[in-house]
């Protein structure tokens, strides 16, 4: 269930040591603020001295453990933060608003708890700097671009490849007094994705220090026009086939519709509504894949 919270994810090679005590550390700093965690791109096992490490500064890490980001809960985070070399040359792509790297050196190399506690310094420095910064983020409230900003990258919850401004859902935005008002044009009325969005879009911006009132505007009519040149891209790329032209005429939408996957225009209809009425079922004749038509929902 999403908490609307700042999500930080620290990585590193084994998450044994670094990422271990920079969570801890981070934890520590900003409390219910944010949620962090932290895993490995190739884990082990959580190292004895970076527990003991831990306790002698007053933070029990006892019971974290070596993990992949496959374990977490989470797949798209507002922080990621790298803290080794290696982990940050082997990362794979991970959605994240910001990406930051901070090297430690490596204490499993001497294994030694003196060395240990000569990293957990350096990693207590840069959390206390690196959680600051956070405060000042959740403190300072958005300008009405930087709210534009934020919901250029909140994706469609049915076409994650799109986000919901390029898609032409988000009308008017105003920031006044530290609190946005934000009005949502659903893609048709009966759209179940758009209470989804409203308690997203709120949540997320409330983590940042901001007010958002989300308003539906059932009374304004969404069409395709309203698709920037970046959804039609994204839409693409994601797999979908999109009119040759636009127009509320149902049956003029289907006409030289061409395969996604191979370009044929050797296409035929299978059924005017997909899994959302904005999608419409085809079948290519080239190929014999079956593909979506992205649509108007007529």
């Amino acid at each position: 269930m999403p908490t609307g919270k700042l999500r930080i994810l620290v990585l590193c090679t084994h998450n044994s040591a670094r990422s271990q005590m920079a969570e801890g550390f981070l934890r520590q700093e900003l409390g219910d603020a944010v949620e962090v965690f932290s895993a490995g791109t190739h884990p082990s096992r959580l190292n004895p001295h970076a527990v003991t490490a831990m306790r002698e500064v007053g933070i029990d890490i006892s019971q974290h453990y070596a993990k992949t980001i496959a374990e977490l809960p989470y797949r798209e985070w507002d922080y990621v933060i790298t803290v080794c070399d290696e982990a940050r040359e082997t990362c794979p792509y991970i959605p994240g608003r910001n990406n930051r790297h901070h090297s430690f050196p490596d204490p499993s190399v001497e294994n030694t708890l003196e060395a240990f506690r000569k990293v957990r310094d350096q990693i207590s420095v840069w959390a206390k700097s690196f959680a600051q910064e956070l405060r000042q983020e959740l403190l300072s409230p958005m300008s009405a671009e930087e709210v534009w900003a934020f919901l250029r990258e909140f994706p469609d919850p049915e076409i994650p490849r799109v986000s919901i401004v390029d898609m032409g859902m988000i009308g008017e935005v105003q920031v006044s007094g530290g609190k946005a008002q934000i009005e949502l044009i659903p893609t048709f009325a009966g759209c179940a994705a758009v209470p989804l969005m409203v308690r997203e879009i709120g949540e997320r911006l409330r983590a940042r220090g901001i007010a958002a009132e989300v308003r539906v505007n059932y009374g304004a009519a969404w069409s395709p026009e309203r698709i920037r040149p970046e959804g039609w891209k994204a839409l693409r790329a994601a797999g979908f086939a999109v009119p040759t032209h636009l127009t509320d005429d149902p049956e003029a939408l289907f006409e030289d519709v061409a395969c996604p996957r191979c370009g044929s225009t050797a296409t035929s209809l299978l059924s005017p509504f997909g899994p959302t009425a904005c999608r419409a079922i085809f079948k290519c004749h080239a190929c014999g894949e079956a593909f979506e038509l992205f649509k108007p929902p007529v």
